[in-house]
């Protein structure tokens, strides 16, 4: 398998929303996870972190409703592979 790399603050990312999954068995609001990581990275821009993930890894940025209000009451995802990049899968 082709390595994939992942800054610190993208890994950390992942890992919030598998570590949610885990414990919750649902997968967290994109605000949450936003909340999460900056209590974390505070000086992050969480949108930045999502828009440059590589492909195939989770829900893409795009596929959020931005324009919408209450976009950030929208569920994220982990594909496969991006389960497999966290620890503890």
């Amino acid at each position: 398998m082709e390595s994939v790399r992942l800054s610190d603050e993208q890994r950390f990312y992942l890992q919030v929303m598998y570590d949610y999954f885990r414990e919750q068995g649902k997968w967290p609001f994109y605000r949450d996870v936003k909340q999460m990581v900056l209590e974390v990275y505070p000086e992050v821009d969480v949108d930045e972190i999502v828009k440059d993930l590589p492909d195939g890894l989770s829900k893409p940025y795009g596929a959020y409703l931005f324009g919408v209000p209450g976009y950030t009451s929208e569920a994220t995802f982990l594909t496969v592979l991006g389960v497999y990049l966290c620890q503890g899968s």
